[in-house]
């Protein structure tokens, strides 16, 4: 078995038996390599198994801890010998694939038998375990970019990811690592870090429907999201800008195509809605909503100092969200390279 344990393939198996009417009642016995052993010391199994006429299947985990002394490994040759001799029974183990008991079962299968000795590595999948199996799993707590979470707090038991699980650790209560930890920067300190304020201006002055490239025609203006993609297939090279009506005297943006000149020139600085360092719950919210957020201001005022800050307190405040934070100074080589070419919304959405 791989990524999984000799208890989980055993029962793979029994599931594909059972789906194919290979197993009769009584006709069958499920037990570990540690009791067989134990019943073979109380009992001459292999006396027993001769005198079988019946179709008899043995199903045998072979447990990790299960360790292979002489004594075991007798047992083991004698059961195979008296196999030989009585085509009628059949056994099959199920162990891992990195255990010792897998090499001696291996060698002594290809000695006895030749090819009547049938190896199958099996790779134990997220769908071969039940619904309450996966249930059950998605229970276990992981350490996700370095914060402890339940696995159904990031994945649900539909989706694709949880088919990159390592099932092999959570069978065995190991600790799962998901993603490393947001990087912080050397320089940040949490200690000197002086909260800021941000301000989204996104209120236009009523004043643009005058600007002259507005009067000539060469600046759109749309009231509604309708008419935004209209003016926006009838005047593909211009500029069109969808700014909705809040309140009297008050039109707040939302979209744009082509330049943005002409509505910064007319940003409202006085209605412009702020978010302190308290409010980061409504920065994100209000980010989820655009899809997209800049932070912008002149150089030296903090810009990556705020990126590392809310990397780390997002992290904290929402542990089930992936926070990727990416320094731009670690890839100039493939800006050079793009500076040569003509890029647009796609190139730029395939570099990053």
């Amino acid at each position: 078995m791989f990524d999984g344990d000799e208890w989980t393939g055993l029962i793979k198996v029994y599931q594909l038996l059972q789906k194919t009417d290979c197993l009769s009642k009584g006709q069958y016995t499920i037990l570990t390599l540690k009791r067989f052993v134990t019943v073979n010391q109380l009992m001459d199994l292999s006396k027993l198994m001769l005198s079988t006429v019946t179709p008899y299947l043995l199903l045998i985990a072979c447990e990790e801890n299960q360790l292979l002394d002489e004594k075991a490994k007798d047992v083991i040759r004698t059961l195979f010998d008296t196999i030989k001799q009585k085509p009628n029974i059949k056994v099959i183990f199920t162990t891992r694939s990195e255990a010792s008991t897998f090499a001696f079962l291996h060698h002594m299968g290809r000695r006895i038998f030749g090819n009547g000795s049938v190896k199958r590595d099996e790779q134990l999948t997220w769908s071969d375990l039940t619904t309450s199996s996966q249930e059950k799993l998605l229970k276990k707590s992981v350490k996700f970019q370095g914060a402890k979470i339940s696995l159904n707090g990031i994945m649900s038991a539909d989706s694709p990811a949880p088919n990159c699980l390592s099932l092999g650790a959570l069978l065995e209560e190991k600790e799962l690592t998901i993603a490393n930890p947001v990087p912080i920067a050397n320089v940040y300190s949490e200690s000197y870090y002086i909260g800021r304020v941000f301000r989204h201006q996104k209120a236009i002055k009523e004043d643009i429907s005058n600007d002259k490239d507005v009067r000539d025609s060469l600046v759109h203006l749309a009231k509604t999201e309708g008419e935004y993609k209209e003016l926006c297939q009838l005047h593909p090279k211009n500029s069109v800008h969808w700014l909705e009506k809040e309140k009297p005297r008050k039109l707040l943006w939302q979209q744009s195509q082509g330049s943005l000149e002409t509505v910064r020139r007319y940003i409202d600085s006085d209605s412009s809605h702020t978010y302190t360092a308290d409010d980061l719950v409504k920065l994100l919210e209000q980010a989820q909503h655009q899809r997209a957020m800049l932070i912008s201001d002149t150089a030296g005022m903090g810009k990556s100092t705020v990126l590392t800050h809310l990397s780390k307190q997002t992290k904290e405040k929402f542990p089930a969200k992936w926070v990727v934070r990416i320094d731009l100074h670690d890839h100039t080589d493939a800006l050079k390279a793009l500076q040569k070419e003509h890029i647009d919304k796609e190139k730029a959405t395939e570099f990053v």
